[in-house]
């Protein structure tokens, strides 16, 4: 606000003290809100890996001028957190989805089964899959999971049955 003050264009008698400092916030806070709102379609825009973090991501987008006009390094990191979390939950309810969809799984017991080759071989082809080559750690803790949840579904049927 003082450099405000030393601006010749401050001191006019027309406006009263109070209402150019207001001005002046809002002027100042609708050009935050933009530059907020386009390093956030920046972050949209940009395809990431699944498991990319802040500090590997700055290198890609710091050449974009949306990057460079929003000055507030944490709030970055925060949209980019908030996009990246956003990313992981949808993908992992795709990926499930295509673990339900692919029905020749419900036989296999595990991975390392030979039942599981078939499946694995269709899986590899969709997106939902490839979307996580980049954290395969993490899709085969969720493929075992799975299996696992299956398994006890089938062992729980059997015991309704008998």
């Amino acid at each position: 606000m003082d450099l405000i003050r030393t601006e010749k264009r401050f001191d006019t008698r027309y406006v009263n003290r109070d209402d150019k400092e207001r001005m002046y916030q809002d002027h100042v806070k609708r050009i935050t809100d933009y530059r907020t709102k386009q390093f956030t379609l920046l972050v949209q825009d940009t395809t990431f890996p699944i498991n990319e973090t802040w500090s590997s991501a700055k290198k890609k987008l710091r050449d974009d001028k949306r990057y460079t006009d929003m000055n507030s390094e944490s709030e970055k990191e925060k949209i980019f957190d908030r996009k990246m979390r956003l990313y992981k939950r949808n993908a992992e309810d795709e990926f499930y989805q295509l673990l339900r969809e692919t029905t020749s799984l419900r036989g296999c017991p595990s991975m390392d089964s030979s039942k599981y080759e078939v499946p694995l071989t269709l899986m590899q082809a969709d997106y939902r899959y490839t979307t996580w080559n980049s954290a395969e750690e993490e899709r085969t803790k969720m493929i075992q999971d799975y299996l696992a949840a299956e398994a006890k579904k089938e062992e729980e049927k059997d015991k309704a049955k008998g």
